[in-house]
């Protein structure tokens, strides 16, 4: 009896329960391809409608059909999304007459709710989602997205689309909020170091932006993404620097952050929007009359005022969305010094002027920005921070304490962030890395959020610096993990749980039956990559083994390596020989155990999974690769070891391959393609290709015409395979491939504009990179007093350019005419030479020359006064022969050569096949000097035959670069057709040089034959063959082979 009842009681129960399900109010967003209306009133703030727009595209992408924006509930038939906020009197009332209420979340900061209604306003479904002002709106609209749409964050950054689905259906159990007001006030993102978004969608060659400044526009849809991306994660303020609101594209983006529903603010290096950089234009635009001498606060006091008034003005338009960086600092992120003081000022000197000039910004502001609740602060960056540690800083009241990261030292460059009791009079805030840009973030993540962003943000909160974070971001594809935590912080640091939120990201972002792998992946990673932990008195974090400024290293030394280096200097920086074979070895192991688990990925996460970790591992293995072998193969070439220098940068070839499908893979889809063409992010292009060029550049030494130069440098060794002969647009001053921690950055200041000579190398005048031009530094030595010493393999002329109308007394004692030429060098400031623009200014150069037989040349010295510029040298070799193919249209027959059979011109990929820069790149940014290299392809049964340039009388030295599958010959004729000297050729399937060293008046000559690995197979005493009586004039090449692959040519007499 007793089971019957208890069955009886449970059957009703669930009866019930059913009877309550059916009766729950309900929201059918989708149903029966059906889609809910969107309401908002017409007023309402243009963020919330981009926000209604970004779920009506969501909706659509779900299940396919679109719902209508509206304005009017009476517009609307039986179901609706109504949007409203309690600080807009129509969306508040909006929200009344379905029966939600705003009393719970006036006045409050950023809160929102939502709610599922039924039969209310005379509408038979309602979701009310309601903020406390505009924010709190947007906030709510793409919370619920989130949570119950399955939207992404990061959707367009992660590549991941939401699940499609035929029905939206919700019922009142999604009912959310009011949420609590966020942590922290303030949570903003600034651009910072962020190349990749400068050039990404552009889609051809992009104008320059104002003054010649080095940064691009960054296109509108970045933008758009970038402020979707802040808006889901509650982030509440932007920016990027070198923002100029005098620039119409900037006060455009400026405008549009503000209709997002976001506060604009600036650069911790630009203060209150006006940049020093700004300073020059602005005279010469609005009052070039009063421009002072010099840029000196404490001289011109007033001139600063105008200056910053300006800006402050027309930020203020924005106003209240402006929040302001209250800041004085110099140019490009360096420190402020005062022109007016001996070496700019002693730190004393200058932070007691920077204090004054903040005290006059934060007055300025509160005079002219109508805002009754300004928010500012004075991030204490650098030298600031060291300033406020002394004492000498002295932030203005009212002015919210910004205090700083170290980079990837963490918190804090001052001290005080840690010692200083806080003043409840004060707020406190921060200018925050989510990681240093030296460390690699476009590369590899190495902040981890448990052992390294909550331990500096949970020193944060518990002194209670939550006024305001400007978060510093290079990009957001490779720190989505990071900084979707680090936001969830700032909204609600107490309720974070760094495992709980790896476990629900890994979840989100690869699935559940794949997420505790993944997160196990995670873990694995932070523990292989290599890293110490560090302990400054105040935290302990780990300190991960960069690889950014390591790449830098690496271009450094390939550099050196291609310039012929021989004195053993090598860049090494950061550079830790057994922590980077450790990293090989153990994220070797990682990398196998991330490819096991890509099968077990979901297909559509596959791509973002190899993003995140095969090919970061890939990277990072592939630069601590390269690190290694440049500086072992440096080693060796000052030991003279030319062979063992090679066979070290081949051994690095595997993982330099792996590095380079890695960033092929990143660039894989059409979103992407551009992803790594801008900025410093090229350096890729540039290791690789320098990578190329320091293994050719070995295996084709014994060609160089030129050898031996001092002092070291960077020079066109007038080298038939790697260099064409001299020409405009190749730099002067130095390398147009330098880019090392502070060195030149994006090419050469000086290059040339306009070139007569033809056939000459340029030798001197080149420096080296990061300013080597002795060899015994890396300091900048310059060439002022010194000369030049190299030595000729063959007669050339020398021809000597010097500034015009400077004087060098030494040229005509030893025999230098004048030429009566001039050459034009184009200076160009920052960014350099780029060569969709003009340069800033021109230089005029004389040229005198004199004949040189082979052997040593040692010239004079330059002017010892830096006030007259170096003297630049040219070598313009007495050549029999020079073929490279470059004149020769690729598929063409070469125009110097008379071809018999089936021969053409073609491309060479063994070198650089992987990865060549893009015709952008190339058009762009000249430093990029592709290989290029091109090959005469005589196919079985083809012979070609070119003429020298005159009969070779004398003894001469003839070199030939070749690749053959079968026997073939290489024959010098005589002019009645007859061969004189016949080379047959192995084949070896592999590049081979051949030096053929002749004497005419002797007949006899000499063969060597170079292979791949640089060993050197030579045959003396051999004899002309009879019958060729005249003089050789015609170089021959025949195949009996599939093909023969003729690279360069080049030829010169031995004696003058």
């Amino acid at each position: 009896m007793k089971l019957y009842k208890s069955a009886a009681i449970l059957l009703l129960a669930t009866g019930l329960t059913l009877a309550a399900e059916q009766t729950r109010p309900v929201i059918e967003l989708v149903k029966d391809a059906e889609p809910a209306y969107i309401v908002l009133a017409k007023t309402k703030h243009k963020g919330v409608m981009a926000a209604a727009k970004d779920l009506q595209r969501d909706i659509t992408k779900i299940s396919g059909v679109t719902p209508n924006i509206v304005h009017s509930l009476a517009d609307a038939f039986g179901k609706c999304v109504v949007l409203g906020s309690a600080d807009c009197a129509e969306g508040k009332a909006l929200l009344a007459s379905v029966g939600v209420g705003v009393e719970d979340l006036a006045g409050k900061w950023e809160v929102f709710k939502y709610r599922v209604v039924n039969n209310a306003g005379g509408k038979e479904q309602v979701l009310a989602i309601a903020g406390s002002n505009v924010r709190g709106t947007i906030f709510g609209v793409y919370d619920f997205e989130q949570k119950h749409l399955g939207m992404d964050p990061f959707w367009f950054w992660a590549d991941h689309e939401p699940a499609t689905r035929g029905e939206l259906v919700f019922d009142d159990r999604i009912n959310f909020g009011p949420t609590k007001e966020p942590t922290w006030k303030y949570r903003g993102w600034t651009l910072n170091d962020h190349p990749q978004f400068m050039e990404w969608m552009q889609s051809g060659l992009v104008q320059r932006t104002r003054y010649s400044r080095y940064m691009f526009a960054i296109h509108p849809e970045v933008f758009e993404r970038l402020w979707e991306a802040a808006l889901r994660l509650k982030m509440n303020m932007f920016a990027w620097y070198f923002v100029d609101i005098d620039w119409q594209p900037d006060r455009e983006r400026l405008q549009a952050a503000v209709d997002r529903g976001l506060f604009i603010t600036q650069h911790q290096m630009e203060g209150i929007g006006a940049d020093t950089g700004f300073w020059d234009s602005y005279w010469a635009r609005h009052n070039p009359e009063r421009k002072p001498k010099e840029f000196s606060y404490k001289l011109h006091p007033e001139a600063f005022r105008e200056f910053w008034s300006h800006y402050i003005k027309r930020w203020a338009e924005f106003s209240p969305q402006v929040v302001w960086e209250i800041n004085l600092r110099g140019w490009a992120d360096g420190p402020y010094e005062e022109s007016s003081l001996p070496d700019g000022g002693t730190p004393q000197q200058r932070a007691e002027i920077i204090s004054a000039a903040l005290s006059d910004q934060a007055q300025l502001v509160r005079k002219l920005d109508p805002n009754p609740d300004l928010e500012m602060m004075t991030s204490l960056y650098a030298e600031m921070g060291k300033f406020y540690d002394e004492g000498w800083i002295k932030v203005p009241p009212g002015v919210t304490t910004g205090f700083c990261d170290a980079g990837m030292n963490g918190m804090s460059y001052s001290k005080k962030f840690w010692t200083e009791k806080r003043d409840p009079q004060r707020r406190y805030g921060q200018y925050f890395h989510t990681q240093y840009f030296g460390g690699g973030p476009q590369i590899a993540k190495c902040t981890p959020i448990e052992t390294y962003l909550k331990v500096n943000m949970d020193a944060m909160f518990q002194r209670g610096d939550t006024q305001h974070m400007l978060l510093a971001m290079n990009e957001l594809r490779h720190q989505q993990l990071e900084i979707r935590g680090i936001a969830e912080m700032l909204w609600d640091f107490p309720a974070f749980k760094p495992r709980e939120y790896l476990a629900r990201y890994c979840r989100e972002e690869f699935g559940e039956a794949a997420a505790p792998k993944v997160a196990a992946l995670y873990d694995a990673y932070y523990a292989k990559y290599p890293h110490g932990m560090k302990n400054d008195g105040f935290k302990t974090i780990p300190m991960y083994y960069k690889v950014m400024e390591p790449l830098f290293t690496v271009i450094g030394n390939l550099l050196n390596i291609e310039a012929g280096t021989r004195d053993g200097l090598k860049f090494n920086y950061s550079y830790k020989r057994e922590a980077y074979e450790a990293g090989i070895r153990d994220l070797g192991e990682l990398l196998e155990q991330t490819r096991a688990l890509r099968s077990a990925i979901p297909e559509d996460r596959r791509y973002f999974f190899d993003y995140e970790f095969t090919d970061a591992l890939r990277l990072i293995r592939g630069i601590y690769k390269l690190s290694i072998a440049t500086q072992d193969a440096i080693d060796r070439l000052a030991a003279g070891d030319r062979a063992g220098a090679l066979a070290t940068l081949l051994e690095a070839r595997p993982l330099t391959k792996e590095l380079y499908a890695s960033f092929r893979n990143q660039c894989g889809t059409d979103k992407w393609r551009y992803w790594f063409r801008s900025g410093t992010n090229e350096d890729f292009y540039l290791m690789y290709n320098l990578y190329q060029k320091a293994r050719l550049r070995l295996e084709v030494e014994t060609m160089n015409f030129v050898a031996d130069i001092e002092p070291q440098r960077h020079p066109f060794l007038g080298n038939v395979v790697m260099h064409d002969p001299a020409r405009a647009g190749d730099a002067v001053y130095s390398s147009q491939a330098e880019r090392i921690n502070s060195s030149v950055y994006n090419g050469s200041p000086y290059s040339i504009a306009e070139f007569p000579l033809e056939g000459a190398f340029q030798i001197g005048g080149v420096r080296s990179v990061y300013g080597k031009w002795m060899g015994k530094d890396t300091r900048y030595v310059p060439d002022y007093g010194l000369g030049y010493r190299f030595k000729l393999q063959g007669p050339a002329t020398v021809f000597i350019a010097k500034p015009k109308g400077k004087k060098l007394d030494w040229l005509a004692k030893e025999g230098f005419k004048a030429t009566r030429q001039t050459m034009t060098v184009g200076h160009w400031d920052w960014p350099y030479r780029y060569r969709n623009r003009p340069p800033t200014d021109t230089i005029v150069f004389d040229f005198v020359s004199k004949h040189f037989p082979a052997g040593e040349v040692t010239l004079g010295p330059n002017a010892k006064s830096d006030r007259q510029l170096p003297y630049i040298v040219f070598v313009q070799p007495s050549l029999l022969a020079f073929e490279n193919f470059r004149r020769d249209a690729i598929g063409s027959a070469p125009a110097a050569w008379k071809i018999t059979g089936r021969a053409s011109v073609v491309d060479i990929p063994d070198y650089d096949s992987e990865l060549r820069p893009s015709v952008f790149d190339l058009s762009t940014v000249p430093r990029y000097r592709p290989l290029d290299l091109r090959a005469l392809k005589l196919e079985a049964g083809a012979s070609a035959e070119m003429k020298l340039a005159a009969p070779a009388t004398d003894d001469f030295v003839l070199h030939a670069r070749l690749k053959l599958d079968q026997k073939a010959t290489l024959s010098l004729c005589a002019s009645n057709g007859k061969p004189a000297i016949e080379v047959s050729l192995t084949p070896t399937g592999k590049w081979q040089n051949l030096t053929l060293r002749a004497s005419p008046a002797q007949r006899t000559y000499s063969v060597e034959v170079q292979d791949d690995t640089l060993r050197v197979t030579k045959t003396d005493n051999l004899s002309f063959l009879e019958g060729a009586d005249a003089p050789l004039d015609r170089l021959r090449l025949a195949s009996s082979g599939a093909s023969l692959l003729c690279n360069a040519v080049t030829a010169w007499r031995a004696k003058p």
